[in-house]
Parts: C-alpha cells; structure tokens; sequence
C-alpha cells in the first residue's frame, strides 16, 4: 500500500512525519494519515513526494490502480468498456458499415468504405469482408430489378378487360 511505501521510504531517509509534512507544505496529520492508508495524496503531492524520495511517480501510483479495481467495480466496468471500444472502435465501425446495406440498396456505398477501410489499414478479415460486399451488392441489385420489375412490369404489354 501507499503508506507501507511512504512509510519505508521516510524511515529510510530518517526523516519525521513533521520534517516531511514542512517540505510539502502540510501538516503532520496529513503524512500520518496518508501512512496509516485513511486518505490519500492528491497528485500533486504525489509529484512531490515522488521529487521529494527520488523515485518514480509510478511507484506511489501503482497502488492506487489496486485500489480503484478493489473499490469501484461500476467505475472499473466503465473503463473496461471504454478500453475495449477504444481498441476495437475501427473494427466496429467497419462492421457497422459492412451490414449496412442490409438495411437497404441506396446504403451499399457506405459497405464499399467499410471494405475501404478495412484494405488500408490491412485487417485480416479483409477477404471476408469482400465476400461479403460483392455479395450483398449482387443481392440488393437483383432485388432491386426484381422491384422494378414488379413496379413497371416485365416489358410486355397488358390487356385490361372490362366486363359489364
């Protein structure tokens, strides 16, 4: 924990709680609580700490990482997510484009800038996604001409009969 560390560090120095506490410019019951793990340094105090002892700020911050994952699971999740989207954000993103035009034919240009997308930044499901975008457009281009056909007809001509 942080106060094992800072404790460690201040006997080995010989220093007091008040010496300390006068060089960050706080008061005694701050160091002692800050060492008995009841509060916790700001960050700038733990800059100054991490001057003050001649080591790395990391050293006072890998406890907090322990700390937060033990106290806020909500808070824990949160950054989870946030972590995996930040990783897999343009796979999304090509995804998102790649199912477009499931959606309807005018949208298969956006299927095309997923498969752009995924060709430049060389994924390897780029093959997929090319199976994929040929096919759809071959799809939503014959059920196109198949609505058009119904629309306006096959090209022949109709006879209407009227019965009296």
């Amino acid at each position: 924990m942080l106060g094992e560390k800072l404790r460690k560090l201040r006997t080995e120095k010989s220093i007091s709680q008040i010496e300390l506490a006068s060089e960050l410019f706080v008061t005694r019951q701050t160091i002692s609580r800050w060492e008995r793990g009841e509060t916790i340094p700001s960050t700038d105090n733990i800059v100054q700490l991490s001057n003050f002892f001649d080591v790395e700020t990391a050293f006072f911050l890998e406890t907090f990482k322990s700390i937060e994952n033990a106290s806020n699971k909500k808070t824990n999740v949160f950054y989870r997510t946030k972590n995996f989207l930040s990783i897999y954000k343009l796979d999304i993103y090509i995804f998102s484009l790649l199912i477009s035009p499931f959606f309807y034919i005018l949208i298969t240009p956006l299927s095309y800038l997923g498969l752009f997308y995924s060709y430049k930044y060389k994924k390897k499901y780029t093959p997929v996604v090319i199976i994929l975008v040929i096919t759809l457009t071959i799809y939503f281009s014959l059920d196109m001409i198949y609505i058009l056909r119904l629309l306006f007809g096959s090209g022949t001509s109709t006879t209407e009969i009227f019965i009296d």
